[in-house]
This record gives C-alpha cells, sequence and structure tokens, in this order.
C-alpha cells in the first residue's frame, strides 16, 4: 500500500499539479466504520488527526505546499471532490459505516455523506449496501496517504 501511495503522489506532482503557490485547501473528513472513529481536519498546510481504535489520540502536523497540491489531485482522481448524499439502513447485521467529508479545492466546497453497511452478516462478509462505498475506501485511502505524509506510520 505504501508504494501505491508513494506513486500516486509522485504521479501527482510530476503532472505538473503544483504549480499554483496558493493552496485554499481545507477539508473536514469523519469516518466511523464499526467501532473505529477517525477525523482528518486539514486547513490550508494544518493537519489534525484524531482517532478512537486502540489507544486513540490525536496528531497534529504541517503538510508541504507541494503535499497539499497532490493531496488536490488525489482527491480529484479518486472522485470525492464531488456532492453527493447516499443513506442505506445501519441498523442491519454486519458492519456501520458512516462519512461526511467537506472539501475545498481552489474556491470550490463540495459535500460527502454516506451511511449504510460495510458488510451485511454477521460474520462480517457479504456485500456493502452502499452504491458509492468506493468512496468509503477512497477515503480511508485518502487518511493513509494524510498519515504518511505526517510521518505516523514511522511512530507505529
Amino acid at each position: 500500500m505504501k508504494k501505491f501511495l508513494i506513486a500516486v503522489l509522485g504521479a501527482g506532482l510530476l503532472s505538473g499539479c503544483g504549480a499554483s503557490t496558493q493552496s485554499d485547501f481545507s477539508l473536514e473528513l469523519y469516518l466511523e466504520a464499526g467501532e473505529n472513529t477517525e477525523t482528518l481536519e486539514i486547513d490550508d498546510t494544518e493537519v489534525d488527526y484524531t482517532w478512537t481504535y486502540g489507544e486513540g489520540g490525536k496528531e497534529s502536523f504541517a503538510l508541504t505546499e507541494e503535499e497539499v497540491q497532490s493531496l488536490k489531485w488525489f482527491i480529484k482522481d479518486q472522485i470525492l471532490d464531488q456532492n453527493l448524499i447516499e443513506r442505506q439502513t445501519t441498523n442491519e447485521t454486519g458492519n456501520p459505516v458512516e462519512m461526511t467529508l467537506n472539501v475545498e479545492i481552489d474556491g470550490i466546497t463540495n459535500e460527502i455523506i454516506i451511511s449504510g453497511m460495510s458488510a451485511t452478516d454477521s460474520e462480517g462478509q457479504g456485500g456493502s449496501n452502499l452504491e458509492n462505498f468506493s468512496r468509503i475506501e477512497a477515503a480511508q485511502d485518502l487518511i493513509a496517504v494524510v498519515k504518511d505524509l505526517g510521518g505516523l506510520y514511522e511512530k507505529d
């Protein structure tokens, strides 16, 4: 996964998406999957990441302008820069998931709200009841990218 993330970020930097020096970027992501909750807040280059699984905690760090430009590219590539609302039942057997993402890129603000089930049986198997489950996976990848940029994997 780490090699993939480095390749994606490298491709974003090489593609010229870093041409702008003004970041005009903010992001608020809330992702609850089962008993795990993660929040990611980015304002220009400042990042706050919190989580509730394990011992839980909070980390804050800064990104470079180039890293912010790469994140913008990643968000657009993963189609996380759109307005989307999908609400399915979360009281079935399986793993409930809820996500809210507010993102502003270059003056354009979008919001994604998704709630439903990631697995629909008691063993955690089976399909999701969400048509847009790929956005949940993309948000998880986004968190992984930001954690990698912030050096949080090195602390594990």
